[in-house]
């Protein structure tokens, strides 16, 4: 089952999520929950990072960013934030739009770089059924790494027990009959963007099974450096 983005919005195909599990991935081992089974990585397990738009000089949206950190620290690390996002930039590029790499972990600061940033093209996007665990930004994506190896799709959607959540690099949102905008209740990562737009009441928090995707026209996705981005517009 995919979605093709059209002119106009977009049109499902197929019937149901591709359901994946450990074996099928290829995966041996690394430090998420699937199919309730957890496989700890030494050294990866709880190193974390944040995506942070740079653009001209100017750094954005660095408090929904900090929260997301200091989250992380208290139900993660269990300790008080030892990360403050606005001292980590060094020498920010002035000219351009670019995609800040923070890396972190429960001792602090690992590394921040800047990479120039370009929209990905998005045309087709694959829904995968994976009972995945992901309400930290970890490091360690290898699992969504693989599936782009595997499948030719733009993009991934992951469901879980048939509910969507996100995409392997954003929130979601859905324009209904209504002109109403639903995002995921329950999504892989609360993200820094959806949040913005939840809190300006700007996004409803829906469970969407992927049955209802009839229901909807659009589809946008959401993150740090594409904000709300209606695909198919």
């Amino acid at each position: 089952m995919y979605i093709e983005i059209t002119n106009s919005g977009f049109k499902v195909i197929g019937k149901e999520p591709l359901k994946l599990n450990l074996k099928q991935l290829g995966i041996e081992s690394f430090s998420f929950a699937i199919s309730g089974l957890k496989y700890p990585i030494p050294n990866k397990k709880d190193t974390l990072f944040e995506t942070i738009k740079i653009k001209d000089g100017k750094v954005y949206n660095l408090e929904y960013h900090q929260k997301r950190v200091d989250f992380a620290y208290k139900n993660l690390f269990y300790k008080e934030s030892e990360l403050k996002l606005q001292n980590t930039f060094k020498d920010i590029p002035q000219n351009g739009l670019f995609r800040a790499k923070i890396i972190y972990n429960k001792e602090g600061l690992i590394e921040c770089d800047y990479f120039k940033y370009k929209k990905k093209s998005i045309s087709k996007i694959a829904l995968v059924e994976l009972d995945l665990d992901y309400n930290y930004k970890y490091l360690d994506r290898s699992y969504f790494d693989i599936l782009f190896k595997k499948f030719d799709f733009d993009e991934f959607l992951i469901t879980k027990n048939g509910y969507l959540t996100d995409t392997t690099i954003s929130n979601i949102a859905l324009l209904n009959k209504n002109n109403t905008w639903h995002t995921p209740k329950e999504p892989l990562l609360r993200g820094t963007t959806r949040q913005r737009y939840i809190e300006a009441s700007k996004l409803i928090k829906k469970m969407i099974h992927y049955h209802n995707l009839k229901e909807y026209s659009k589809l946008a996705m959401l993150n740090a450096m594409i904000d709300f981005n209606i695909l198919g517009v």
